[in-house]
Formats: C-alpha cells, sequence, structure tokens
C-alpha cells in the first residue's frame, strides 16, 4: 500500500511548463496511442496561455500531475452546447507512478472549486472513447455522461464522450 502523501494544487510557473509535459507525455503515452500533433501540444503547454491556466497537483512537492482550464474573463467551456455557463477542462493526466493516489481526483476537486468560484453552474469535459480508467475517476466524482454532446476529434476517428457535473449550489 503506498504511504500517504500530501497533495498540493496550484498554477503552473512558467518555468515549469518543460516538466509539466513531460509528466502529461508520460500519462499519455505509457497508457494510449498519442500522435506526434497531441506530444506536441502536451511539450508546448506555453501556446495556452494566456487563454488558459495550467494547474499542476503536487505530491510531497514533486509535479505528479496536471490540466488545463480557461482563464478567467475567456470562454470557459470546451463542450459544445453548455446547458448552463460551465467550466471545462482538458488534458488532465497524472503521472502513471502516481496513479491511484489522489491526485486526479484531487485535480478534479480543484476544478469544481474554481467552477464555484467563478459562478459557474456546471463542469464539463470531453474524455476520448477509449480512456476508460479515466471515466470511472469522472464518475466516482459524480460527473455523467452526456452522449448528446459527443463528437469526433476533428480529423480523426477517435470519438470524445461528454461528461458533467452540476455544481451550482
Amino acid at each position: 500500500m503506498p504511504r500517504p502523501q500530501t497533495i498540493e494544487v496550484r498554477e503552473a510557473r512558467p518555468e515549469e511548463h518543460s516538466a509539466v509535459g513531460d509528466v502529461l507525455d508520460r500519462a499519455y503515452s505509457t497508457s494510449y496511442d498519442i500522435d506526434e500533433a497531441y506530444r506536441d501540444d502536451l511539450h508546448h503547454l506555453e501556446r495556452f496561455v494566456p487563454r488558459a491556466e495550467i494547474w499542476v497537483a503536487l505530491a510531497d512537492g514533486a509535479i505528479a500531475g496536471a490540466l488545463i482550464a480557461p482563464s478567467p474573463g475567456e470562454p470557459q467551456h470546451y463542450v459544445v452546447d453548455p446547458p448552463a455557463p460551465e467550466l471545462g477542462f482538458r488534458l488532465l493526466g497524472v503521472d502513471p507512478a502516481q496513479r491511484g493516489r489522489g491526485v486526479g481526483r484531487a485535480l478534479v476537486g480543484h476544478v469544481i472549486a474554481l467552477a464555484r468560484e467563478r459562478g459557474l453552474a456546471r463542469v464539463g469535459m470531453y474524455s476520448a472513447a477509449h480512456m476508460i480508467p479515466a471515466h470511472r475517476l469522472y464518475e466516482q466524482t459524480g460527473f455523467t455522461r452526456e452522449p448528446w454532446r459527443d463528437h469526433a476529434i476533428p480529423g480523426h476517428d477517435v470519438p470524445l464522450y461528454a461528461f458533467a457535473l452540476d455544481v451550482a449550489p
């Protein structure tokens, strides 16, 4: 059984972007086939800033996982046709050595707290159909599937499943 650890979620510093990209690359490439364009996005996170914020989960002080969420003032959703104001997130990944230790749950909890802080009613995101362990995390944290919002990555045959969680008080 893994020893307990302290997990802190905070915004990534610019000098950490390369290390965050390495963690995300390991998270995705050890479990899934990713193409070079996707890998390139993971290793050039600066492209998302300032329209998005990069959040990291530190486990005992080391980067263990990350995700991206829109910056305040930007469109807050990534999923099409949100039925209510919604905060989206993407590229959630956890270092394989840290899986099952609460890192992903801490990141999801942080996004839920961000949505509430920003006065948004929901959190929504897409997950590729083959990312079954991620689906379990989302379902365990209260997200439900919204199949009417599913679609495929443009130019690819990768089905994306929509998940959402109501967070309004």
